[in-house]
């Protein structure tokens, strides 16, 4: 399996990367999402100037390592609930 790290955000602006793990069977790779500090239309949006793929349905879960709002949007309630991801914070 391999990873790639995508940074789409780091600053007081906002903070969020995603690790993409490949599949071995040819699927689309799962994602580990660390930190929400972008909402997620500006998400879909950096995503898609970079020709980059992101599939809500292959989140494994997601990566808060703070608190405060420029890791972690009140937008992503409706996301993660919707999607039933697993949130991992201290």
């Amino acid at each position: 399996m391999r990873a790639f790290l995508r940074i789409l955000g780091s600053g007081s602006s906002g903070n969020l990367a995603i690790v993409d793990l490949d599949a071995e069977d040819g699927q689309p790779p799962h994602h580990l999402l660390i930190d929400l500090g972008l909402g997620p239309r500006t998400l879909r949006t950096r995503l898609e100037a970079e020709g980059g793929v992101f599939d809500p349905s292959r989140v494994l879960g997601a990566l808060i390592t703070n608190a405060d709002q420029d890791h972690i949007r009140t937008s992503w309630g409706h996301t993660i609930t919707c999607h039933r991801w697993p949130v991992y914070a201290s």
